[in-house]
């Protein structure tokens, strides 16, 4: 049965990665209409072109595949109520997202998502190098402008010169993560919930509970590749 997509998705055409921004949509009978043009966010998102549609025919039951462009992802420690002994909620790491947005991150609540609860320590460290060095780790840096700094000596010619030979600073470039390919990791220390005499001699004390540190490391999709 078909279904008309929600708003605010594009779709790509699988046989030649044809990628549409489309306005409006009907279904009659097994025909869906779609109505496509170019996207007028493509200049600041890097999505697509900005031209109209491509009139080419496609391959007969060539598959189209519908996504949600323009995504923008944070996460961040929250007291959650999941805990009906307590009343101020447990830590959890959660994942938010929201539509991309210059004025600042706005989340869709029916998108978060809890990874894991009882959290007591979240860091998170960048690498330009391929994972060879984390800014931020080790440095208890509390500002971006100190962890981008960090970053921008893996980039220089005296940290390893581990940018591209033009591009060797995220400075003066709002748009600089598009050029450099940079690792995202993130350390998560989560806390047993309850405590357990087998991890200390005395109960009452915090070494009664264990801390488990892991990580996570992430590649961002569009780090390193240019709108052009």
């Amino acid at each position: 049965m078909l279904q008309i997509p929600p708003k605010g998705l594009s779709m790509v055409f699988k046989d030649s990665w044809e990628t549409l921004y489309f306005t409006s949509a009907t279904i009659s009978g097994s025909v869906a209409t779609l109505t496509a043009v170019g996207d007028p966010g493509s200049a600041v998102t890097g999505l697509g072109s900005q031209g109209t549609p491509s009139k080419a025919k496609h391959i007969p039951d060539s598959t189209v595949l519908f996504y949600r462009p323009s995504q923008m992802v944070r996460y961040s420690v929250k007291m959650k109520l999941l805990d009906p002994q307590s009343a101020t909620g447990i830590p959890c790491l959660v994942r938010d997202q929201g539509n991309y947005a210059s004025g600042g991150f706005v989340a869709d609540p029916a998108q978060e998502s809890i990874i894991t609860e009882n959290v007591s320590g979240f860091k998170a460290y960048l690498s330009a190098d391929a994972g060879t060095t984390w800014a931020g780790l080790g440095a208890g840096y509390s500002t971006w402008d100190e962890l981008r700094a960090d970053l921008d000596i893996q980039l220089s010619a005296t940290g390893g010169k581990a940018g591209r030979d033009d591009f060797q600073t995220t400075q003066g470039n709002e748009h600089w993560f598009r050029k450099i390919p940079t690792l995202v990791r993130l350390d998560i220390t989560t806390r047993t919930a309850t405590k357990r005499t087998e991890y200390s001699p005395t109960p009452t004390t915090a070494t009664a509970y264990r801390d488990l540190v892991q990580s996570l490391v992430i590649v961002p999709r569009h780090f390193g590749l240019p709108i052009n």
